[in-house]
């Protein structure tokens, strides 16, 4: 594990650019290694990732808890909530991943990077502890090495593949198809609209510094 994967670092980084609102072009002006870069990016991957959760209708019906505290008193309970927590954001960032192949190819960016530091900014966001860090990056790379196929494909069909993919994730119980359906129509909403707001602008600016640090 190298220093910035940490928490500790990562929370640091997250409070520290939060003064400047994390704005893009005052990030990266002051990166001086790849890894720092590419760490940084991530954390609007992770923001976008979380967005398309934030706006679904039936969130609420997942009450998800964070305390060690509740990991020993549910046991079995919380073993379903946590693959639940964890399913859910690596999906949703695979979605977001899938916007940023259509128009970047794949071999000009570090994937494993990618998606080591969004999960660690999300598990900071979340307050996780660094085991519990550890243990949902090993799960998201497993996620990723079932998905990343269909992820590389760049297709309208994929992309309907893997939102299908996010909604069975939530792991709802719902049998009646009306509301299946509706489900499907707002989490499809709020992919295109994650997609509409790629923060393209973040984008720009990671490519640059990571051209200027090669």
């Amino acid at each position: 594990m190298n220093e910035y994967q940490k928490i500790n670092f990562i929370s640091n980084w997250q409070a520290k650019n939060y003064q400047i609102n994390y704005k893009p072009c005052q990030i990266f002006s002051k990166i001086k290694s790849i890894e720092l870069a590419y760490l940084s990016f991530s954390f609007y991957l992770t923001i976008m990732s979380c967005e398309i959760l934030l706006n679904q209708p039936f969130k609420r019906k997942i009450n998800l808890f964070h305390n060690f505290f509740f990991d020993k008193l549910l046991g079995v309970n919380i073993t379903k909530i946590n693959r639940i927590e964890i399913n859910t954001f690596a999906l949703s960032l695979f979605l977001v991943l899938h916007k940023l192949f259509e128009t970047e190819e794949v071999c000009k960016f570090s994937i494993s990077k990618l998606i080591l530091y969004s999960t660690s900014h999300w598990s900071s966001i979340k307050n996780f502890s660094e085991r519990k860090n550890q243990f949902a990056i090993k799960e998201i790379f497993k996620i990723w090495q079932k998905k990343s196929k269909l992820i590389r494909l760049y297709s309208k069909e994929s992309k309907i593949d893997l939102i299908i993919d996010l909604y069975r994730s939530f792991e709802l119980g719902i049998s009646d198809k009306e509301i299946i359906k509706d489900n499907l129509a707002n989490l499809s909403f709020s992919v295109s609209k994650s997609s509409k707001e790629f923060r393209f602008d973040a984008l720009k600016h990671f490519k640059t510094t990571i051209s200027n640090l090669e």
